[in-house]
This record gives structure tokens, sequence and C-alpha cells, in this order.
């Protein structure tokens, strides 16, 4: 009767252990539950898992590349006209900054007849640029750039009607010296010589020696 008793007490405190280890477990998988829950509500306002802030990214990239294929399309170009023995003759447009070679390449290549030592195929091409390949045996006038190109004129400073900053670009003519000339013009009515410029204190002929060709009225 004793040792059934015992064996009662054993299977009791493993009943025991068992339950406690069943709780124990319940217990720690409602923990990761709760922590799972807490990671996902943080992932979800986090900026990186916000739509709205993954779309002002996606936008922003967006952006930066259209950026890029209009600066693409900003590049100036010229357009070349290929004449002789090439492949395929024709007009081209090429970027401004191209090489003859790069033309030809272009136009196919040189044809079996050409005479490629006559050609600068490291000469810079030009807008309107007119090229003829010749054929073995025939000869050409060698291409090269326009010298007609002229930089436009500087615009003169109409001393009438300028305003301080303006007459303070010419030479010699600081802050007070352009004050002076404007106030000269009110009073009179402006200039109508070039030469009434002399009449402005601290203006005299080493000055407007100097701006005279600068200036207008």
């Amino acid at each position: 009767m004793k040792m059934i008793q015992e064996n009662w007490k054993k299977l009791a405190f493993l009943f025991l252990i068992l339950l406690l280890l069943f709780l124990l477990g319940n217990w720690g998988q409602q923990k990761a539950e709760e922590s799972w829950n807490i990671n996902e509500a943080g992932a979800v306002n986090s900026p990186l898992s916000d739509p709205a802030e993954n779309d002002k990214v996606v936008g922003e990239t967006g952006t930066e590349v259209l950026t890029s294929k209009s600066d693409m399309k900003a590049v100036e170009s010229v357009v070349v006209d290929i004449k002789g023995a090439v492949r395929n003759p024709g007009v081209y447009s090429v970027p401004s900054d191209s090489r003859l070679h790069e033309v030809i390449e272009k136009a196919g290549g040189f044809t079996a007849e050409a005479d490629p030592i006559q050609v600068n195929l490291a000469l810079k091409v030009w807008d309107q640029m007119l090229l003829y390949v010749p054929v073995k045996g025939e000869t050409t006038e060698v291409v090269s750039p326009p010298s007609n190109t002229q930089l436009p004129a500087p615009e003169k400073i109409n001393v009438n009607t300028a305003s301080q900053s303006e007459l303070m670009e010419l030479t010699g003519i600081g802050e007070k010296k352009a004050e002076a000339i404007i106030e000269y013009r009110e009073q009179n009515g402006g200039f109508q010589t070039v030469e009434d410029l002399l009449m402005v204190p601290g203006i005299g002929e080493g000055i407007l020696s100097k701006i005279r060709e600068d200036i207008s009225l």
C-alpha cells in the first residue's frame, strides 16, 4: 500500500512538471507573438515601408532619370553632308564635338575605291560641313574649318540711360563717378555729345579716352 502511494506521488509530481512546462511554453509563445506584432507595427510605421515615402523615393529617382534624358537632348548637334566614296552618302546629325572619322563610320565607312589618305580623320566637324571623299587617283581640296566666324561686338553702354551698376562696368568709373554721371544727366537733360562727359566732375580726357569706344548716347 505504501509503495502505491509513493508511485502516485511520483506521477502527481511528474504531472505538475509537465503542466508547468506546458504553461511556460504557452507564455513564451504569446511573448514571441507580441514581439512579432510590435516589430510588424514598427515596420509598417517605418519611413522605409511607408508607401508614400517609397513613392517619393521612386519619384525622385524618376526625376533624376528624366533630367539626365533632358540633358542628353540638350547636347548641341551639328549637321554634316558627306558625299563621295562612302557606303551610305547623305546628311548626318552628330554631336558638335564629333570628329570626321565618326561621321564616316556613321556613313558606313569607306568604299573599296576610296582614297582615305586625302581625308583628315581627326578633323573636328562643324555645322553645315560638306565633305567629299575622293576615289583613288582623284584629287580634292583639303577641307578646313570656316574662318569667317567672328565673335559679336560687345554691346555699348548708353550713358544717358545706363544704371549706376552698368556705368561702373566702364574702365575707370567707380561708384562716385557713376553717381556724378547720373546727377549731371538728370540736371542737364542728358548728354548731347560724348565730350559732354568732360563736364562731369572727376572725368577728364584720360578716362574719356578709355571709355569712348565702349559708350553710346
